[in-house]
């Protein structure tokens, strides 16, 4: 508590993967300054961590918002000495894994990712599919649950300036709460989960502004995340997900995408309603749903089979609604909802 990190690759490594590391560790009101990573373990057994009130400060340049991937950001290589692909002199500020975790009420900027649970692979005592794989536990067993990543809050957190996500789910199994965060300027997705492995992850009352490549990564068949009561200024794009549900979100574009909302979702029990939308003006397709056909419960990529979907597109919110029977209570929005918010515009240069 109250201690000064500054200019190290990693303030403190605790632990590292199928190897060793610290359980129960706290970090409180402390300043990790011009640091390559904060605090760091990707060990399984890592359990109980606390880590509040501090501030993280990373080596990225502050001045400007530059992503390290994508076609929009070339045009400002060497613009006031951007560089693209931005240098990361600054990976993450927190990274976890194990059980039992609470990140709240941190400041953090100027980083590639802000927190993030570690992608890992599979959990221990599970293992893949795949053609010549070996064959064994999908699930781990009960004598590995001590090692699942789940029961994580991150809340309160105030995230800036990152070049790819304040806050990565990657990974992660079940109850993931990420509550009341301030996620602003992120050139990639403030909702990442790519994948979450079964949930729930709860994502409520967030705040996300500035998304330039949108505002949610559910990828490689993401499963179990729920979205409620978030404030999204940003479009909506769900690539390969199962089982997702939205409620009660304000959802106001920045033309970084035609759709304000664009789902792809192997399962027809994923659902949304109850949200307020700013589509783009002129979109030809400002709702974009894709999901298994009528009578059919859930259809997954996998080995040897790609899922046979349905794509919907639509101009309006009412078409939408009534085609597919989402967001029938949702309503159309304004910046005018808000106090002092300007509109955002992603495709100025």
């Amino acid at each position: 508590e109250g201690i000064i990190f500054r200019n190290a690759e990693i303030g403190i490594l605790a632990g590292t993967q199928f190897i060793a590391g610290s359980k129960g560790l706290t970090v409180k009101r402390s300043l990790f300054e011009r640091v390559g990573a904060g605090v760091f373990t990707n060990w399984s057994g890592s359990t109980g961590f606390y880590i509040a009130d501090n501030v993280f400060l990373g080596r990225n340049d502050p001045n400007h918002l530059i992503g390290w991937a994508g076609d929009m950001w070339i045009k400002f290589r060497g613009v006031e000495g951007q560089i693209f692909p931005p240098v990361m002199a600054s990976y993450v500020a927190v990274k976890l894994y194990g059980p039992g975790h609470v990140v709240a009420y941190n400041y953090i900027a100027d980083f590639h990712d802000g927190i993030n649970v570690e992608t890992y692979g599979n959990p221990d005592g599970s293992v893949a599919s795949g053609p010549g794989m070996a064959d064994g536990p999908k699930y781990p067993p009960r004598e590995y649950w001590d090692r699942r990543p789940v029961a994580i809050d991150f809340y309160g957190n105030y995230i800036t300036n990152s070049h790819d996500n304040p806050i990565q789910a990657d990974g992660s199994m079940h109850n993931i709460r990420i509550m009341r965060n301030m996620l602003i300027n992120h050139p990639s997705h403030a909702f990442c989960n790519q994948p979450t492995l079964g949930g729930p992850v709860y994502w409520i009352r967030n705040i996300a502004y500035n998304l330039p490549a949108g505002s949610t990564r559910l990828t490689n068949g993401a499963a179990g995340v729920l979205f409620y009561n978030n404030t999204i200024v940003s479009e909506t794009q769900v690539a390969a997900a199962s089982n997702i549900h939205w409620r009660n979100n304000l959802m106001l574009g920045q033309n970084s995408a035609p759709a304000i909302l664009s789902v792809n979702t192997f399962t027809s029990y994923t659902s949304s309603d109850y949200n307020g939308f700013r589509v783009n003006p002129g979109a030809k397709a400002a709702f974009e749903w894709t999901a298994p056909p009528a009578g059919v419960i859930a259809d997954f990529t996998g080995p040897g089979h790609g899922a046979k979907l349905e794509p919907k597109r639509f101009t309006s919110l009412a078409e939408y609604a009534a085609a597919t029977g989402q967001d029938r209570h949702s309503v159309a929005v304004d910046y005018v909802v808000f106090v002092n918010v300007g509109r955002l515009e992603d495709q100025d240069a």
